[in-house]
Formats: structure tokens, sequence, C-alpha cells
């Protein structure tokens, strides 16, 4: 499934969950769609929004400073704060330009990046996230 902008899911839930994506997160996801089509490259595709307390517990298992929660996990508005978002696609020089890009352009004031590429067990993605908005 694609939004008209060139956002597209890996799989159907994600589109569903889409509308549980904190509306800051939509925004610049959407943002980067523009970005990535003004720059010639590939459309963003989301490849992870909502997980349960489980599946953070399992991804995250025997490691040394496991997060104890995640923004993947819904808060109590029933937002999530994180997507990921396929990185393979895209050169490396591609990957440092728009991390570099998104954290440029939203800034956090708790000095944390907005968005990171990472790998926690599950393949290098795009890693992008917001504070907690209370």
């Amino acid at each position: 499934m694609r939004l008209a902008v060139g956002i597209a899911f890996k799989r159907p839930r994600h589109a569903h969950e889409w509308l549980a994506v904190d509306p800051r997160i939509r925004a610049i996801v959407l943002a980067l769609a523009e970005e990535c089509d003004r720059r010639g490259y590939a459309s963003p595709i989301v490849t992870s929004i909502l997980r349960t307390p489980d599946e953070h517990a399992r991804i995250y298992a025997g490691r040394a400073n496991a997060p104890a929660s995640s923004p993947h996990i819904a808060d109590p508005r029933g937002l999530v704060r994180a997507v990921d978002l396929r990185s393979h696609i895209y050169t490396p020089e591609q990957v440092a330009t728009l991390v570099a890009w998104m954290n440029q352009h939203w800034p956090r004031a708790d000095k944390r990046p907005t968005a990171l590429c990472h790998n926690v067990g599950l393949g290098m993605h795009f890693h992008v996230q917001v504070p907690p908005a209370f």
C-alpha cells in the first residue's frame, strides 16, 4: 500500500498502524518522502511501527543496557512515537544525508537524535522518534 506522497508500507498492518503514529512523526516521515522525491531518492518504506511489550522484550533479550520501554509501544494517548524505515534502498551517502536532514529540521530539546540508522538485531534501518508530548 502506498500513500500519495510516496510512502510505502512493508506489510498491510503498517498502513492501519499509521493511524496510531504520533502526528509529529507522521509530519517528519511525510516531509522525508517529499525530500526524497526532490532529491531523486527512493520513496521511504515503513517497516515497523507498533510493538507490544512482549515484542520489545524479545528484540532486546539478553542485551546489556536494553531499554526498559520503547517509543514503538503505544503511549497513554494510544500513540506510537517512533517508526522504522528501510535503509538498504539508499546508498551510505544517502543514508547519512537523510539522517542529517531529519536531525537538522527536527532537533530535539533533549539533544537526542530525531533520526538515526542502526541495527538492534533486525537489520540496519532508520529509526525516527520524537520525545513524549507530556
